[in-house]
């Protein structure tokens, strides 16, 4: 999950040194956050994240991926498009790797064999 210029904390938890060991790769959700704030507010990449904002459709248009944003609150509602090369589908933290059931999925993996794997792979 991370770059290999911008290495996240070796910082570990007891918990989960007893739990996977003490080469486990798992980092308490602080760590996390931390690593993301740095990434985008210390080197410039504001342009790139977007925060408190939903997905509301992933559409294959081609050769490109529409994907429709929306940002609300109690003053306003605002929709956006933007166009990408690839969608990463991110699930949040799971004890199991799980992939949701997604339309065309299967085929995805079978004709493109490796390219689908759980982010903790």
């Amino acid at each position: 999950m991370q770059f290999t210029q911008e290495p996240i904390s070796a910082d570990k938890t007891d918990l989960s040194i007893s739990l996977h060991g003490a080469a486990t790769l798992f980092r308490h959700d602080s760590v996390i956050q931390w690593y993301v704030q740095i990434l985008v507010k210390e080197n410039g990449n504001q342009d790139f994240a977007e925060c408190n904002t939903a997905v509301e459709r992933v559409e294959k248009v081609g050769d490109e991926w529409k994907v429709i944003f929306r940002k609300s609150d109690e003053h306003s509602d605002y929709w956006w498009v933007d166009w990408f090369d690839a969608v990463m589908v991110a699930c949040g933290h799971h004890w199991v790797p799980y992939a949701p059931h997604i339309k065309g999925f299967e085929a995805f993996e079978r004709d493109r064999r490796g390219s689908v794997i759980h982010r903790k792979q």
